[in-house]
């Protein structure tokens, strides 16, 4: 097993990349070429469940089995592995029954055909609606205000179809694409937050005003509002006024609202219930007021059937060890994925580009980072054990690095701490980061003995265990944490993120340092005292809002009951009201939360001064927290 490994590794390394030079032995293999092996165009990105990814695990393995690493992991057979796979949810498909039919009764109904007319929206919830059609023009409201700031007016919506426009009024949309600097007439405040100027709007205000467009958050007011079912009108990329979008399904892994949501085509829709479409016009005369023509007409019936699935990739850690002289161990990680071929909604941030996102600095140059590290340990009995960790999925949440602390190797008490590399390939000035300081008492003055003994790098210190990596995942197990990263560059995330643009010097330069601040870690008899470390400043989780809460949310979770606090953060508004990591959100001033997307879209409505009340479940208990913002 560990010779074929060892060859199937060399073999797909020696095809991929022609220009690096065959070795027999990993050990010699140097951090550039690492990194170029896994940033080359034949790993197309190392997405998760792709063919890059599999085989960026066979490398990783091949070095891992060379470098004489043990496997700590099991497979269910009882067998020794470096293989920890996990399910990744990766989008959403449509299969089972779905179906959509509109007319004045069931024997004179249309049926509508899927894919020309209609799609299900991708956050769909599934099951079916019977019932009349209301119709709400643009479908905006803003802090579930009245009046001119909310277009359902005193529509009554509960149990019945919502029909939406998709997008925003136009001169709304000219506001967020920049395409206009008309002053926008708006009432002062009403109770929304937002404040129309002339000229540049700020960003903020931006962002607001796009959420406001966004078709989940309309269906999530509809369902708040008590509508059983919704149907949005969107465009086609070519219509004026349109939203850019095709009528298409959109296999994204969006969380699902609750009630069955379809997008219909605007010719579908002109012809089929005419009398419920605002005339866009009108509503741009007046981007507050409510749209005209809006209610329900008993005679047109919609009957509607939503069957979307998920669609799960398998994922995996890869995971060995240097046993070492004491049953304590020190985690040494870093994340293996990329984005792929980038594209709307990877998180690239050329969105617009298809194209390999090589992921050289993010984060070839991590792994590069660790197998230094086992290339110095190979062979060597040390103080207290390593557990080399190269994570998956790090890119769609740390889910990777999250599913490894929920199913670690060894006992967790057993665990001393986490070095975690994320982009670690770009040194310049010698300026290192180091990220969690504070996570333990004796972190400053380990960081100055290992300065001494390591001169040539400026560290610069930050004392937050939560963060954007996987270092995180540990912190909200109360582990203390290093994260070590040398910055992001204009490359990030971006196709140009290449291997022969990083400095590998300083790569080699930033693991030797971790190395030695690893030494003084194994000589604390008594081990790290750990202790939580928060934001001195900002909550962990801003995103342009008004207020936070002051937790760090599982971004990760794949079920639809809640959104559990993987942290909260000492002497924050939830601290204070006495949430504790660990408790699900399950409900925000009388309005539900299953996931993460419903609790960003609540803290849209929340301002600073206010109690917000928030319902949490806490085991078997379900506990009404205040807040005050």
């Amino acid at each position: 097993m560990r010779l074929l490994m060892c060859i199937m590794a060399l073999g797909l390394f020696d095809m991929a990349q022609a220009q690096i030079q065959p070795v027999k032995n990993g050990k010699e293999l140097s951090s550039r070429q690492i990194v170029e092996y896994l940033a080359s165009d034949s790993l197309e990105g190392r997405f998760p469940g792709s063919r890059g990814d599999s085989l960026a695990r066979s490398f990783i393995v091949g070095r891992m089995e060379e470098l004489g690493l043990e496997p700590c992991l099991e497979t269910p057979d009882g067998e020794k592995t470096y293989f920890q796979p996990f399910q990744l949810i990766l989008s959403r498909k449509v299969e089972g029954e779905n179906f959509l039919r509109i007319g004045k009764d069931p024997v004179g109904e249309t049926e509508m055909e899927l894919g020309a007319d209609y799609y299900p929206a991708s956050f769909s919830g599934n099951g079916c609606f019977s019932g009349p059609a209301v119709g709400i023009g643009w479908g905006l409201q803003i802090n579930g205000g009245s009046g001119r700031m909310d277009d359902y007016g005193n529509v009554d919506v509960k149990g019945k179809c919502v029909v939406i426009t998709d997008g925003l009024p136009p001169r709304l949309a000219a506001i967020v694409n920049g395409t206009s600097e008309k002053e926008v007439s708006a009432p002062t405040d009403n109770g929304s937050g937002l404040r129309a100027k002339s000229g540049a709007m700020p960003s903020r205000m931006t962002e607001e005003i796009k959420a406001l467009g966004n078709a989940r958050n309309k269906a999530l007011t509809a369902q708040d509002r008590g509508a059983a079912a919704v149907i949005l009108i969107t465009f086609s990329a070519g219509e004026e006024n349109g939203s850019g979008e095709d009528l298409v399904w959109t296999a994204s892994k969006d969380f699902p609202v609750n009630i069955p949501v379809v997008k219909v085509s605007r010719r579908a829709a002109e012809k089929m219930f005419p009398e419920l479409i605002a005339e866009r016009e009108a509503v741009g005369k007046g981007i507050y007021a409510a749209n005209t023509g809006n209610g329900e007409r008993k005679d047109v019936l919609v009957r509607l059937g939503v069957a979307v699935s998920q669609v799960a990739a398998a994922a995996c850690n890869i995971v060995g060890m240097v046993p070492g002289r004491t049953d304590e161990y020190i985690v040494i990680g870093a994340h293996y994925d990329h984005l792929g071929y980038g594209g709307s909604g990877s998180g690239s941030r050329r969105p617009d580009t298809t194209a390999v996102h090589p992921g050289a600095d993010d984060n070839a140059s991590g792994i590069a980072g660790i197998l230094y590290l086992a290339r110095k340990y190979s062979g060597t009995v040390p103080e207290k054990g390593l557990i080399f960790a190269a994570f998956g999925a790090e890119e769609e949440g740390v889910v990777g690095s999250k599913y490894f602390a929920d199913h670690l190797p060894v006992p967790r008490e057993k665990v001393e701490a986490m070095f975690n590399f994320d982009m670690i390939g770009n040194l310049r000035g010698s300026a290192l980061s180091v990220g969690g300081t504070g996570t333990a008492l004796q972190t400053d003055s380990l960081l100055g003995v290992a300065s001494r003994v390591m001169p040539g790098l400026k560290i610069k210190s930050s004392p937050e265990g939560h963060g954007p990596s996987d270092h995180a995942s540990f912190y909200a197990k109360k582990l203390p944490v290093f994260y070590f990263t040398s910055g992001g560059t204009l490359d990030y995330h971006t196709p140009e993120d290449k291997a022969d643009r990083l400095n590998y010097a300083g790569l080699d330069s930033i693991a030797a340092f971790a190395g030695v601040l690893m030494e003084e870690v194994m000589k604390l008899p008594r081990g790290l005292s750990f202790r939580e470390a928060g934001n001195s400043g900002t909550s962990p989780m801003r995103g342009g809002f008004k207020v936070t809460l002051g937790l760090m949310p599982d971004v990760t979770g794949s079920s639809n009951d809640g959104l559990r606090a993987e942290v909260v953060v000492k002497g924050k508004p939830a601290d204070r009201a006495g949430m504790k990591s660990g408790d699900v959100i399950i409900e925000i001033n009388g309005l539900s939360v299953s996931n993460i997307e419903d609790y960003m879209a609540r803290l849209r409505t929340l301002r600073a001064g206010e109690i917000a009340k928030v319902k949490v479940r806490r085991g078997g208990d379900i506990l009404q927290l205040e807040i005050r913002l």
